[in-house]
């Protein structure tokens, strides 16, 4: 009987994600399952091989390391700690309720000029795309590794068919991207937490009873990046999604006949609720897999925005903060230490500790007088106006003072 793996337009899509035109120029180190077990080395398989889980109807995913690329993945999902399986017996919700993250994720991407593949999966969203191994921004990324002293410890580990394609320079990558990854996480929780009914974790953090009654959440989930880089995959669109087969959330429930099965899916014009349906039907899968490519696209004009800019510079300064070298962050005067402004300011490397009070402006020679109508402001507020009775803060260089009003 034809099922949807037969499909010769899902295999191409499958070959595609695997990375070649063919199975023989797969970049993907390795294929193998990820429902019902976790890394076993005894089960991956070379990607010629994926006839194996075709065959047998399995679930299947693909490796991140890559023997071309760098790949680099957001994992977004909905986790309930009360009902494992209600996002299985309510996807509606289940998918409303990340649209909060989902947004927040998008707009910050299309902000740095990142397009990623999105595919939604049982219970959540990812965004994956990929940058040439062997580049500038590659060399970039590895530069931003956080701990050197374990990638001899992490090369051990490493199988010994698989040394040759997940290398010393492919971890030293990997832990750069993990920083990354961990940056672009915290900048979405800031933008979606105040605009989620429920709570948003980086990763799959327990919580107590939210505003609904239930101990429910929104995960960022960036686990992966804590652990070695040949044990971490991703599943293959178009594929079974058999986590709820696997832990028998409809046998233990009673609900055998009402969970259908689903497959992942790219989000390929149309939407998620459109998605939920497409999932669960063998021929609308395979009219999307006519018509949606799911190659994981190569963005390198986008990610330099995130790695070369300002942004990178917070996270070189928080981890050198964090490991205690490089430059000696010094406090910031009065409630700008606090960070109780809407942005943290720069950490303060200047010659001599600032002294003015917050809200005073600076008369340094370059920024000019104070305006009469700050003059008067201060006034008002019972601040001295006189320039010369506050010293210039040398905290904030001309064109990036710091706006402390903000809140």
């Amino acid at each position: 009987m034809p099922t949807v793996y037969t499909n010769p337009a899902v295999r191409m899509r499958l070959v595609e994600f695997l990375g070649g035109d063919s199975l023989d120029s797969a970049t993907a180190v390795y294929v193998t399952q990820s429902d019902g077990c976790q890394y076993d080395r005894r089960r991956l398989r070379p990607a010629w091989d994926l006839v194996h889980f075709l065959a047998n109807e399995l679930d299947i995913a693909r490796s991140l390391a890559d023997a071309k690329s760098l790949l680099l993945r957001l994992d977004v999902e909905y986790v309930n700690f009360d009902s494992p399986s209600e996002a299985y017996r309510d996807p509606w919700r289940t998918f409303e309720l990340q649209e909060p993250v989902v947004r927040a994720i998008e707009t910050l991407l299309l902000r740095w000029g990142i397009n990623p593949l999105h595919t939604i999966t049982g219970q959540g969203h990812h965004f994956v795309w990929r940058i040439p191994r062997h580049s500038e921004l590659a060399e970039r990324l590895s530069g931003m590794g956080p701990a050197p002293e374990l990638l001899e410890e992490c090369g051990k580990r490493v199988p010994d068919s698989l040394r040759t394609l997940i290398d010393v320079d492919a971890n030293r990558a990997f832990f750069g991207i993990s920083l990354l990854t961990e940056y672009i996480a915290h900048r979405v929780l800031e933008t979606a937490q105040a605009k989620s009914r429920i709570p948003v974790q980086i990763s799959a953090v327990e919580v107590g009873p939210g505003p609904t009654g239930r101990r429910e959440i929104v995960s960022i989930d960036t686990s992966e990046y804590g652990d070695p880089l040949h044990t971490r995959m991703m599943r293959l669109p178009f594929t079974n999604y058999l986590k709820p087969a696997f832990r028998s959330y409809a046998r233990t429930l009673g609900i055998a006949g009402e969970v259908p099965s689903i497959r992942t899916i790219p989000l390929h014009e149309i939407d998620i609720r459109q998605a939920i349906m497409v999932r669960q039907t063998d021929a609308d899968i395979v009219e999307l897999a006519n018509r949606a490519s799911v190659r994981i696209p190569e963005q390198m004009e986008g990610i330099p925005c995130s790695v070369r800019g300002p942004d990178r510079h917070h996270v070189a300064r928080r981890e050198r903060s964090r490991q205690g070298r490089g430059r000696t962050a010094r406090r910031l005067p009065g409630r700008l230490a606090a960070g109780r402004g809407k942005h943290r300011p720069p950490f303060w490397t200047g010659t001599r500790r600032p002294s003015a009070p917050r809200g005073v402006p600076s008369s340094h020679p370059q920024r000019g007088a104070v305006p009469e109508s700050r003059r008067r402001l201060l006034l008002r507020n019972g601040c001295a106006a006189s320039p010369r009775k506050h010293a210039a803060s040398s905290a904030f260089p001309p064109g990036q003072r710091h706006d402390a009003s903000a809140r």
